[in-house]
């Protein structure tokens, strides 16, 4: 590959887009689009385009040692027969398979608003919920919860590193969070900004309280949580690409708050039409 990164975006509507997009263009990477898309990309990211004027290119024109992000299993399938280098991030449960060429990323419980994630119907669920001062039914025990931009930074330290992207790796936190506990923190977040929207702090909403609940785990009792994804591909993956594993850096309670004002916005905008 040459000294620049190009990397070939097929779709801008999945929920990695934009992180991409935002920690990508900094650090000089090129970004192919589909045509169709080119106005919303500008749009959306033109504060930064405007400072790397250069950072976008329609699909049609990117060099052809770019990386291509694609949508699907037959699309990478092919990009394989073609000997371009390409990945598929998908939300599959699947079982991994071998493969030779390709890199297949199945994504875990990435905090998202995005309908199209696994969790993101639950999100808008749970504000509407905490809104109206309701608690949600909990579908499941819990979660290895990890933000969109930790899972963007570690895959553009990945694709950087100029090794061969094959097989199937999985992506998701170190740390599995409770469902009531990450429903504590959602529900504290949205109380304080509706608070702050609607002028109404109390003291209750300005009292430290310490951060989120860490909880001491009693090894004796039989766990119910879910078995965490394994996480050694994507770490020896990422060391041989960048010398450092995967790493996330992004606090439970920041990914929370970037989620709620992501809710805030929509919801507000809603009122709107």
């Amino acid at each position: 590959m040459g000294d620049q990164l190009t990397i070939a975006l097929h779709s801008v509507t999945h929920c990695l887009a934009s992180p991409f997009l935002e920690r990508g263009i900094p650090q000089f990477t090129v970004f192919g689009v589909p045509k169709e898309s080119m106005n919303q990309v500008r749009g959306k990211h033109k504060s930064l385009i405007n400072h790397f004027p250069h950072s976008i290119l329609s699909l049609a024109e990117v060099r052809n040692d770019a990386i291509h992000l694609v949508n699907d299993i037959q699309e990478l399938d092919a990009m394989a027969e073609n000997s371009k280098a390409a990945i598929h991030i998908t939300f599959s449960k699947d079982k991994g398979v071998e493969r030779e060429a390709g890199l297949l990323v199945r994504l875990h419980d990435v905090l998202s608003t995005d309908l199209s994630t696994p969790h993101g119907s639950m999100f808008h669920y749970w504000w509407k919920s905490a809104r109206e001062g309701k608690i949600p039914k909990f579908e499941t025990n819990g979660a290895y919860w990890c933000s969109p931009d930790d899972v963007a930074e570690g895959l553009l330290r990945l694709i950087g590193g100029g090794n061969v992207l094959s097989g199937t790796i999985d992506v998701c936190g170190r740390r599995h969070w409770s469902m009531e506990d990450t429903w504590s923190e959602f529900q504290m977040l949205v109380s304080r900004t509706a608070a702050g929207h609607d002028g109404s702090f109390h003291l209750s909403h300005l009292e430290a309280d310490g951060g989120p609940a860490v909880r001491v785990e009693d090894l004796a009792v039989a766990s119910t949580k879910k078995s965490r994804p394994p996480l050694e591909p994507l770490h020896d993956m990422l060391f041989d690409a960048s010398g450092e594993g995967w790493n996330p850096r992004t606090p439970f309670r920041q990914s929370l708050m970037l989620l709620v004002a992501e809710l805030t916005l929509h919801y507000a905008e809603d009122q709107h039409h």
